[in-house]
């Protein structure tokens, strides 16, 4: 390079370029090219929608051709940025070498071309630039078709969506005519004319060349002050165009929105009003329902009522009409061979008489037998509940009472006397409740009772267990008795076993006075049934050291109302026309020939068959008097007495053999 040659470049201070890249004031003359060309050559603002790519991908690329005149041109995006950046070195080589070929060039030759060369140059970029920031504006990947930001989309489009998405197609289209536009306005100016050409002449030409400078500079500067305008119309064109849409948006928004709450709440109202209406007829239903019900409920309970009393005065005139012919038979035939029984009945009245005005309230009135007798009561309860049909636990709970009794027997006749009444008590509640369910129930009872008498107790046991017996059930003896002169109706019911009334019970009825009296004498003709079995059925173990010896046994050590003989004693007399006409006898004999049918044919042979024969006859006499409960009783007897005559045996209950 020579000396005083003037430089190809010249250094342009920066200045704050517009929104567009393009100084707004008006340009010095003599440096206005360089400062717009300056301002221009700086990358522009990017838009938001504009890749990065675009701006990188447009390059500069300088060739030499044929005859060596220099060119520029623009090329695209390329795949390798390393073949680019070669290229570009490339470029900048042959640059720097042309440059030293040019410096050996005259003077004012070197000057003219070299000014020429770089307003060329120059305004290439200015054609670059416009382009690519045009270009980038519209689309950065198809620009032959418009962004849609819907063509992916799945499922039903939001309106918002949609709308946005039309607003960047027509963005797109129109930033793409302005684009083309403004392409082809730059195209037109910067013509090839202002290419470099070393051909043409270059030394008188230079007053030309400033106003053919300046001239363009002009057309520079109007063709981008109406690009500006251009730009802010086109801007407050889409701002106004924006709103409006934007504002016809919501407003169609708000619309849709109080529509559909219009018509939900519309849909509430009318779900509401055919709610009441539902709750309306429901109600009305159930109350209609609920009258009929009411209305069929106080029938029902009429009807109830009705047949309540109409049964209530029909058992009450069947029980006056036996009570009659009870009372009948008595004052005509008499006691008909019943003095016997009649006696026994007594006597077991006045040992009941003797216990309850003599022996309870000395024992009530002395605070320390009471404990006494209350802390044994307490001892013998459970043990009466824990009997099964078990020899080992019936000799245990046996030893375990005598001993108690024996105790009781030496402080005080009074509490032996009143521990034997309570025992006899709890005895008779088991054979009320137990036996009734279960009459099996009865033979272990039965084997303690035994036990007791044959430890010592036959007397106290036998005296007080038989005349509590008597007064719950007199039909252990059998005895009916007559309601006697002046004697309360309550007094009378009571001493034919019935529950007293009270106010708040009712009424026994028969059933179940039937059912209580049948456990009582199972219990009993069970005693008897066991006793007969004696000594060999119940052998006895030994006695513990406190207990005193047991007493020897003979037949005659039980009393007469324990042996087997009652049990024959009890039918003979049970069968006398004055009680087996009766309601209740059917079912007594039936439940005592069960426990004692077949022990008595195996004891009396021959004349317990007469005995069964009468049976039949009286049953025959009798007929279908009575009650149902006496019908059934006695066909019930009528059945066993030919599954007797058959096999020539009763087959009383199961139960009777003890446990070992």
């Amino acid at each position: 390079m020579r000396s005083g040659s003037p430089p190809r470049s010249t250094y342009i201070p920066p200045f704050s370029p517009s929104p567009l890249g393009i100084h707004s004031k008006p340009l010095d003359p003599s440096s206005s090219i360089r400062r717009v060309l300056f301002s221009l050559n700086s990358s522009p603002p990017q838009p938001r929608s504009q890749s990065p790519s675009v701006a990188e991908s447009s390059t500069r690329t300088t060739t030499t051709n044929s005859s060596g005149k220099r060119s520029l041109y623009y090329g695209g995006d390329s795949d390798d940025s390393s073949e680019e950046e070669d290229e570009e070195e490339q470029v900048e080589d042959d640059e720097s070498e042309e440059r030293e070929e040019d410096e050996e060039e005259d003077e004012d030759v070197w000057g003219v071309a070299s000014t020429r060369s770089a307003l060329s140059h120059r305004f290439l970029q200015i054609k670059s630039k416009l382009i690519v920031h045009g270009l980038s504006r519209c689309c950065s990947r198809n620009p032959s078709k418009p962004p849609n930001a819907l063509s992916g989309s799945i499922g039903p489009i939001d309106p918002l969506e949609k709308y946005e998405a039309q607003h960047r197609s027509l963005a797109w289209q129109r930033s793409h005519q302005t684009s083309s536009l403004h392409s082809s306005r730059i195209h037109s100016l910067l013509s090839p004319s202002l290419a470099f050409n070393p051909s043409r002449p270059t030394a008188g030409s230079s007053s030309s060349r400033a106003q053919r400078e300046e001239r363009e500079m002009a057309e520079v500067r109007m063709l981008l002050e109406g690009m500006r305008v251009e730009r802010e119309e086109e801007e407050r064109r889409e701002r106004g165009e924006f709103e409006r849409r934007n504002k016809a948006l919501w407003e169609g928004i708000e619309s849709t929105i109080l529509t559909s709450e219009q018509a939900h709440l519309l849909a509430l109202r009318a779900k509401q009003q055919e709610a009441e209406t539902k709750a309306a007829a429901l109600r009305a239903a159930a109350e209609k329902k609920a009258a009929e019900e009411s209305q069929l409920a106080e029938l029902k309970l009429k009807k109830a009522a009705a047949a309540a009393a109409a049964k209530e005065e029909e058992e009450k005139n069947v029980e006056r009409e036996r009570l009659e012919k009870e009372k009948s038979a008595a004052a005509v035939g008499g006691l008909g061979g019943l003095e016997e029984k009649a006696k026994i009945y007594g006597e077991q009245v006045q040992v009941m008489s003797y216990i309850k005005g003599e022996v309870l309230p000395k024992v009530n009135s002395s605070p320390e037998w009471k404990k006494k007798c209350n802390a044994v009561k307490r001892q013998i309860t459970p043990k009466i509940g824990q009997i099964i049909n078990s020899q080992p636990v019936i000799l245990r709970i046996t030893s375990e009472i005598s001993l108690i009794l024996h105790s009781a027997q030496a402080a005080s006749p009074e509490i032996y006397i009143w521990i034997l009444n309570h025992l006899s008590k709890i005895l008779i509640k088991q054979a009320e409740t137990e036996v009734t369910a279960k009459p099996s129930a009865a033979f272990p009872l039965a084997r303690m009772v035994v036990g007791l008498m044959m430890m010592g107790h036959a007397e106290g046991v036998g005296q007080v267990l038989f005349a509590r017996m008597v007064k719950k059930c007199p039909w252990v003896v059998p005895f009916y008795p007559a309601r006697k002169e002046g004697q309360s109706e309550a007094l009378y019911r009571k001493s034919l076993g019935h529950y007293p009334l009270s106010p708040t019970t009712s009424p026994e009825t028969t059933f179940a006075h039937s059912t209580r009296m049948t456990g009582i004498l199972t219990l009993y003709l069970s005693i008897l049934q066991i006793s007969s079995l004696l000594p060999s059925s119940f052998p006895l173990p030994l006695p513990p050291p406190s207990h005193p010896p047991y007493p020897l046994y003979t037949p005659t050590l039980l009393p007469p109302h324990f042996t087997l003989p009652a049990a024959w004693s009890w039918l003979a007399a049970i069968l006398r026309p004055q009680l087996v006409g009766m309601e209740i006898v059917p079912g007594l004999i039936g439940a005592g020939l069960d426990v004692l049918a077949d022990r008595m044919g195996m004891v009396y042979g021959k004349q317990w068959e007469k005995v069964m024969r009468v049976l039949g006859r009286s049953l025959d006499e009798v007929g279908g008097k009575g009650g149902e409960g006496a019908i059934g009783g006695r066909e019930r007897l009528r059945l066993g007495l030919a599954r007797w005559e058959r096999e020539g045996k009763w087959g009383g209950m199961e139960g009777a053999e003890v446990d070992p």
